[in-house]
């Protein structure tokens, strides 16, 4: 006597339930694959000082935007190498982002 898998409570399961959950995750694996990689940018902010006064200018005044970030880390070493730098930071901007 020969027991067919589709007629056991194991094998119900696994047609029924499992194999159509490995065929889901196979789909969104392959969309995932075939998305275009977002396209990533990167922005420099310094804050100056003014070497007269050693007051802070306007916040920001050397922001620059970069589509690598060795561009971007050249730049801001430049920036922090700046006598009358106060601050300066890199951020990483992804295409699609929502910023409120």
């Amino acid at each position: 006597m020969s027991i067919e898998l589709h007629n056991t409570v194991m094998g119900k399961r696994l047609i029924e339930h499992t194999l159509p959950k490995i065929g889901n995750a196979l789909e969104k694996i392959a969309e995932g694959m075939e998305k275009p990689k977002e396209k990533e940018w990167y922005v420099v902010f310094a804050t100056l000082f003014s070497e007269e006064t050693k007051v802070i200018k306007t916040p920001f005044d050397q922001t620059a935007m970069f589509e690598t970030l060795e561009d971007a880390k050249e730049y801001y070493e430049n920036r922090r190498n700046l006598k009358n730098c106060h601050s300066a930071g890199i951020a990483r901007l992804v295409e699609g982002t929502d910023w409120v």
